[in-house]
């Protein structure tokens, strides 16, 4: 189940200034959970229905929330 993708402007302006390396670490995550957009853990009570997909950004661990 494929889905399209849509940047927020905010979401473009911390991208554009991204190193090469870290773009290309989170180009492959949204490509992830374009593909699969049930990837990652659900969460629950009030926000079940929403997942966070989890993947690692320079040592760092980054949540990305998807529905």
């Amino acid at each position: 189940m494929a889905c399209s993708v849509i940047a927020s402007p905010s979401f473009t302006r911390i991208a554009k200034k991204m190193h090469t390396k870290a773009k290309a670490v989170l180009d492959q995550a949204v490509k992830a959970v374009a593909a699969n957009p049930l990837l990652g853990e659900e969460k629950r009570g009030h926000l079940a229905g929403v997942f966070v997909y989890k993947f690692q950004l320079i040592n760092q661990e980054t949540c990305s929330p998807t529905s």
